[in-house]
């Protein structure tokens, strides 16, 4: 497995930067996926095409710093980027949403799935660096990798990851 990632030019998608809220509450919509599985890529995309602002349930001052204004805010903007039920202890029901009701605070979701092949190890990347975009050495993915079965669990999370999401709006499909 491959542990590259792709730095993110977000400086480039972003020359015009989106600094729209919508005036009023608009249905609050998740934009969820399993963490390395390029929300933050989507979120640029969204907001070069719209002009408009993407919110986070989380505040990643390295994305503000890139021009994500929206980080942190969760109303009135297009859809707020959420790892739900995910978390970093390795459970899945973590306190991230817990305040705004968890995925009960969305009315739709679009949801982003990587293949667990991509998404895990851009995950671990990510843990590693503590940056987007940036790579981590692959003896040290090796090494987590093999660790007491993590690749088999964190591949467990995931798929659960997907499950929630797709039964959680398991009525709304036509």
């Amino acid at each position: 497995i491959c542990i590259r990632t792709i730095t993110l030019p977000l400086v480039l998608v972003l020359g015009t930067r989106a600094s729209r809220r919508f005036e009023r509450a608009l249905p609050a919509t998740a934009l969820a996926s399993y963490p390395g599985s390029g929300n933050t890529w989507a979120r640029a995309l969204l907001e070069a095409a719209t002009g408009v602002l993407t919110g986070s349930a989380y505040v990643d001052a390295a994305l503000v710093h890139a021009g994500f204004l929206g980080e942190g805010a969760t109303e009135r903007v297009l859809a707020v980027k959420t790892h739900w039920p995910w978390d970093d202890d390795g459970g899945l029901a973590n306190a991230t949403l817990d305040g705004l009701g968890g995925a009960a605070a969305f009315d739709r979701a679009l949801v982003l799935v990587r293949h667990p092949y991509s998404a895990i190890p851009s995950l671990f990347a990510y843990q590693h660096t503590r940056a987007h975009g940036d790579e981590a050495p692959e003896h040290a993915w090796r090494a987590w990798r093999d660790r007491d079965a993590r690749w088999r669990r964190e591949a467990a999370r995931w798929r659960r990851f997907v499950r929630f999401w797709r039964r959680r709006f398991a009525r709304a499909r036509p």
